[in-house]
């Protein structure tokens, strides 16, 4: 069962996971996006909600971003808040900071 606390902890890549034997979870959840690609009626949402969560665990956040923008189910609500939080508490402290030098040198001609 899918709980609130796995969107929150992002732990939902883990019910992908179950019987795979120590596979790394994006080999895992790149051969489920093959297999739901060759369904007649194809939903990739919750693939890409879990591919989202392991970039984000892996500190790759544009990635992450990309996943979630394409999610068209019921966790398009999950997959848009986190981008959110992380453009508002932490995307500052990732962006590097301006050098004083940079910013005094004037705008190409």
């Amino acid at each position: 069962m899918k709980t609130d606390e796995q969107y929150i902890q992002k732990t939902f890549y883990k019910e992908f996971m179950k019987d795979e034997g120590g596979k790394h979870p994006i080999a895992v959840l790149g051969e489920a996006h093959l297999e739901e690609q060759q369904k007649e009626i194809a939903d990739l949402s919750y693939i890409r909600f879990a591919q989202g969560e392991v970039y984000f665990h892996h500190k790759d956040y544009e990635a992450a971003i990309f996943k979630w923008e394409n999610i068209h189910n019921e966790l398009s609500g999950w997959a848009q808040k986190t981008p959110r939080m992380l453009s508002s508490n932490w995307t500052s402290s990732l962006l590097p900071k301006r050098s004083t030098s940079l910013s005094r040198q004037s705008a190409l001609p």
